[in-house]
């Protein structure tokens, strides 16, 4: 009785294995191969061909043909300019008046008439200016000041003609002493509003002075 058991075991045990090596290995039978992996193939270029390039050797320039081409350029170029020079004087000639001539005595005299003028002239300019006021007449005048010293009566003349107004100086009878007048002014009102002017800017305490005719 143990006998059979025991082949039944044996007999259930190796059915078992058959059955589980069945399933592993059928499947691995029947089914169909797997696909292989899509191969990806890249085309490589091909190497770039080289092309030999042949450098002839530098041919030595021929000087003596371009100097005399050179040469011949310039004489060309030459006797343009000796054309037009040669027009261009007759046309001078041509457009130039005729000019009667001066004696030179005359010109001599003129010469040392002129000469004569502008040393008087400048000999004038040197010397200060001096006005008299009596060539106005029924005017006023601001009198700034009286000065001993004409340079001091010229240089406050001369300030006076830099700010725009028109300063005279008149010495005195006796001389000694010259005198400095901003003016001519027509009305009285005038006047003083310069005077205000002026005794602000020079520190002065100035004259309002009327002349008659």
């Amino acid at each position: 009785m143990s006998e059979t058991v025991d082949s039944l075991k044996q007999r259930l045990v190796g059915a078992f294995v058959i059955l589980s090596l069945a399933v592993i290995f059928l499947p691995m039978v029947f089914d169909k191969p797997h696909r292989e992996g899509n191969a990806v193939v890249e085309q490589v270029p091909p190497k770039p061909m080289r092309e030999t390039v042949v450098i002839s050797r530098p041919t030595k320039p021929d000087y003596k043909k371009r100097a005399v081409e050179s040469e011949g350029d310039s004489e060309s170029e030459s006797s343009l300019p000796k054309l037009v020079a040669v027009e261009s004087g007759m046309n001078e000639a041509s457009a130039t008046p005729e000019v009667s001539q001066v004696p030179s005595r005359d010109i001599i005299d003129s010469e040392k008439r002129s000469d004569v003028v502008e040393s008087a002239s400048s000999k004038a300019d040197s010397k200060p200016r001096i006005v008299d006021t009596k060539v106005y007449s029924n005017v006023w005048m601001v009198q700034l000041g009286t000065f001993s010293k004409q340079e001091n009566a010229y240089s406050l003349r001369d300030r006076l003609r830099k700010i725009g107004i028109d300063g005279h100086t008149k010495p005195i009878k006796s001389g000694s002493a010259t005198r400095v007048f901003a003016g001519p002014f027509v009305t009285k009102k005038e006047a003083l509003r310069i005077k205000r002017k002026l005794d602000a800017e020079f520190k002065v305490d100035s004259l309002v002075v009327f002349f008659e005719a």
